[in-house]
């Protein structure tokens, strides 16, 4: 699964950040992009606490919760991630095999909004 996410760093949806820059004014986008991101801190160690009890029911809603987060915000970089995370949760995949997709949750994260703030300057 690493194999395929450094892709995922640079994936963003130009059509929904430049809907959103327009509805929400560009300040304000980047105000929710930096909430995204600092909120993805945590959401990854929820992520963690729950694979360490192998709380599958609750891995699948915290990915959820930042892929709905992402997508609304055009980082579909991070959604795909979640996306892949929430999948495995729901198949009762391995814990190695999610933890290694969840610790490249904040990584894919930053890169992503990085990526975005230098598209819309």
């Amino acid at each position: 699964m690493n194999a395929e996410t450094p892709d995922l760093a640079h994936t963003v949806d130009a059509a929904v950040i430049a809907e959103m820059c327009d509805l929400a004014g560009q300040s304000q986008y980047r105000v929710m992009l930096d909430t995204l991101v600092t909120s993805t801190d945590s959401d990854t160690a929820v992520l963690i606490n729950c694979l360490q009890r192998e709380d599958w029911t609750a891995v699948a809603a915290a990915a959820h919760k930042v892929k709905g987060a992402a997508g609304l915000l055009g980082m579909t970089g991070l959604q795909q991630l979640c996306k892949r995370i929430e999948a495995h949760a729901k198949s009762g995949g391995s814990v190695a095999d999610v933890a290694d997709v969840a610790g490249e949750l904040q990584r894919v994260a930053a890169a992503n909004a990085d990526h975005v703030i230098e598209r819309i300057g």
